[in-house]
């Protein structure tokens, strides 16, 4: 019985759906055009799902007819073919929308009389070639035929399309990239398809935006490519990490460049983005195993905002990366096996810091409370100093990190990048690979607690040095001047010996050891002379120079009349002159030296914002 109940009500929807004449009729509407809504602004929607087998236009008036400036039809899989008189009485139609359906033919003539059509979608349907019948829409502006079956795109499909601006291709099986298309167009999207290669598009002078995502693509060929482009996505492609595979020099407009997916394109090189491009403000490297990113990778792009690194390989972020990048409003780094301690900790915590002091609000003026996507990050290692438990088990969230307790030391304060010196190609990428950046740090992050400590324990003997030490760098003038004062305690050097005793204090361990500033003074000036034993009573606030307090503060007077010739041998990879000696950890190095365990790579110190650089020979004595 519930059976033969619920056959009858099937049969009677049935009914009602393919008959006009039960008398139901959408709200506002025609009264031929039955089960659609009809809005205010002249647009007929029919949505329910398989009611329809052709248009429903065949039994309203002419008169009612020019009131419709608009038309979707939806989910109707019996609706097949677009019939020649389908549209006939609907001549003032500016927009049809017959998406979802089962479309597989359109006849000729269909679209004859509706010539002021300025958007047709026919996505989702069962297309095998472009309609013929588009040619006679020359006021066409926006074509979708995404999710259809076609293989190929006729040269002269688009003929009769002169102020076409928007085509959309994607989700086809498109091979072959389509030629000839309108001078007018200003957007293609062609993902999802199967081309290897764009074609020659540089006739195509107003062409903002390609969209080509996962398809064969193994290079950009952006020579190619109209120098008019703004945006260029070529995610889930088969890239590689040549440069000529990425390069776009000779788009100066681009702004938005989505390389995301592309699993060949690493490492990041200092040549990869440099190569011409000066607008580009969006950058998607995610998800293309990255693990490698040289340190001057964007040091050119002046006006980056968004980065998207996430998805990769990166075991650290480094804070140097986007030193140059002063527009930088957004990092993603979510996805990546990083390495959480404090090194990680002080990077990501002071970036955020620098861009949100820049740009604290975002695009609708709202306060942002970050820059990175801390919240999304995931830690892979963890340093046991910051690790949280929670119910016995690690917390491996990078919230629950930088809430722990850690001496954070600030992130490498190196010098802008200069874009000259990276205009000249790379030797090899696995000089990149190899070389890592020296993680020593500026002497202004070591804590105050531990600079007072320091100078308190100072021997005042130091006064009394040859002149040579007057001529130290005023790289550490910086120091805070609580530091510039003795303790009324040392007002008095110690009892006169015939020897000064050396210098052995040492400060706490890491960067703030203290240099031994004279480990052996010349013979001649190993006995004070009585005089200079004892301070006069005036100089119970004698300041010591704030030179001495540096903890990695070069020593000169060991060296005498050969100091400006050891100087000058040694420079930096920029041409910045070593200062020589360097007293590090207790040693004092005359020459290059070497980077923790590594025999390849050295480093020395430099006056050029009182920093550590790659050591080599001066260019001019190499």
């Amino acid at each position: 019985m519930k059976l033969a109940w619920f056959a009858f009500i099937t049969c009677l929807v049935a009914f009602a759906c393919n008959h006009s004449s039960a008398g139901k009729t959408g709200k506002n509407c025609p009264a031929g055009i039955p089960l659609c809504r009809c809005r205010k602004k002249g647009t007929v929607v029919c949505m329910k799902s398989n009611c329809l087998k052709r248009l429903p236009t065949g039994n309203i008036t002419f008169e009612e007819g020019l009131k419709i400036t608009g038309i979707v039809v939806s989910r109707q899989r019996s609706f097949r073919v677009i019939r020649s008189r389908d549209l006939a009485v609907l001549p003032n139609l500016k927009s049809a929308r017959f998406f979802n359906n089962g479309i597989y033919a359109v006849l000729h003539g269909a679209f004859s009389n509706v010539p002021n059509l300025k958007r047709l979608d026919l996505h989702k349907n069962m297309l095998s070639a472009v309609p013929n019948e588009i040619r006679s829409l020359p006021n066409l502006k926006s074509l979708n035929l995404g999710g259809n079956k076609i293989k190929s795109i006729r040269p002269d499909v688009f003929v009769g399309n002169p102020l076409l601006k928007k085509l959309i291709l994607k989700r086809n099986r498109i091979e072959t990239f389509p030629s000839s298309l309108p001078p007018s167009l200003a957007k293609i999207s062609i993902g999802d398809n199967l081309i290897p290669r764009f074609g020659d598009l540089r006739y195509l002078k107003g062409l903002k935006i390609i969209k080509a995502e996962q398809n064969r693509l193994t290079s950009i060929g952006a020579d190619l490519l109209p120098s008019s482009l703004v945006e260029l996505s070529v995610c889930r492609n088969r890239l590689t990490s040549t440069i000529e595979s990425l390069d776009v020099s000779n788009l100066m407009h681009l702004r938005r460049l989505m390389l995301g997916g592309n699993i060949g394109i690493g490492p990041i090189t200092q040549n990869t983005f440099f190569r011409g491009i000066n607008s580009l403000q969006e950058l998607g490297i995610g998800h293309s195993n990255i693990d490698v990113i040289h340190p001057d990778a964007f040091a050119c792009l002046a006006h980056l905002r968004v980065v998207d690194m996430g998805g990769n390989l990166l075991r650290k972020v480094n804070f140097d990366w986007f030193h140059s990048n002063i527009n930088l409003r957004e990092v993603k780094v979510s996805g990546n096996p990083l390495e959480c301690n404090c090194e990680l900790v002080s990077s990501l915590e002071s970036l955020n810091r620098k861009i949100l002091n820049s740009f604290p609000r975002d695009s609708t003026g709202t306060f942002r409370s970050f820059a990175i996507d801390s919240s999304h990050i995931v830690c892979n290692d963890i340093d046991m100093r910051l690790a949280t438990m929670q119910h016995g088990e690690m917390n491996k969230n990078y919230t629950s990190i930088v809430k722990s307790r850690c001496t954070i030391q600030g992130p490498s304060s190196g010098k802008k990048p200069i874009c000259r010196h990276l205009a000249a190609p790379i030797a090899s990428v696995d000089k990149v690979v190899t070389r890592p950046k020296p993680t020593l740090f500026a002497t202004r992050f070591i804590p105050s607690s531990t600079r007072s400590t320091a100078t308190s324990t100072l021997r005042p003997t130091t006064s009394t040095l040859p002149p040579t030490t007057t001529t130290l760098p005023p790289r550490t003038s910086t120091l805070p001047p609580t530091t510039s004062t003795l303790p009324p305690t040392t007002t008095t050097l110690p009892p006169t010996t015939s020897t000064l005793p050396p210098t052995t204090s040492t400060l706490p361990p890491t960067t703030s050891t203290l240099p031994p500033t004279t480990t052996t003074l010349p013979p001649t000036t190993t006995t004070l002379p009585p005089t200079t034993t004892t301070l006069p009573p005036t100089t119970t606030t004698t300041t010591i120079p704030q030179t001495t307090t540096s903890t990695k503060l070069p020593v000169t007077t060991t060296l005498g009349n050969n100091a400006p010739d050891i100087q000058e041998r040694f420079c930096t990879d920029d041409g910045v002159t070593c200062i020589l000696p360097f007293v590090y950890d207790g040693v004092s190095y005359n020459e290059c030296a070497p980077y923790r365990s590594s025999t390849t790579w050295t480093w020395c110190y430099t006056d050029d914002g009182g920093t550590w650089d790659y050591c080599a020979k001066c260019p001019e004595l190499n």
